[in-house]
């Protein structure tokens, strides 16, 4: 059996098995014991291969990463939405997985639907990062 073969076998597997539910549960759980301060929730996670061959896509709806680091801090300065960090409607993006086995890196499509990033400085050392 060729290695692309086996290649692709395993990764029909894993998209198979990771369902958007579990893929979605994993992503939130992973992304959530980074030890930082922030929250992040995502709200659907989806691989596919088969449609999009020979490219790995992946599309992930409304992603939030929230910060509360700033809640303490009684300052006039700190804008009421210090704790939004991060905001994506849709992100879209694919790897061919082809390159990806000769040792390249090729990204295909990638989308960003109604991003928004809000950082908060009242200091060099007081952020809400």
């Amino acid at each position: 059996m060729s290695l692309l073969t086996l290649v692709v076998v395993a990764l029909a597997s894993v998209v198979w098995i990771l369902s958007p539910d579990r893929l979605t549960s994993i992503v939130n759980g992973v992304a959530n014991d980074f030890g930082t301060d922030a929250h992040v929730k995502v709200e659907r996670v989806e691989l596919t291969f088969w449609s999009s061959f020979p490219q790995l896509r992946v599309d992930v709806d409304s992603l939030t990463v929230t910060s509360h680091v700033l809640d303490s801090i009684n300052n006039p300065l700190v804008p009421t939405d210090h704790s939004n960090l991060l905001s994506i409607g849709h992100f879209h993006g694919g790897v061919n997985v082809m390159a990806l086995i000769a040792g390249k890196i090729k990204v295909y499509d990638v989308e960003l639907r109604r991003p928004a990033i809000n950082i908060v400085a009242l200091n060099d050392s007081t952020t809400n990062l």
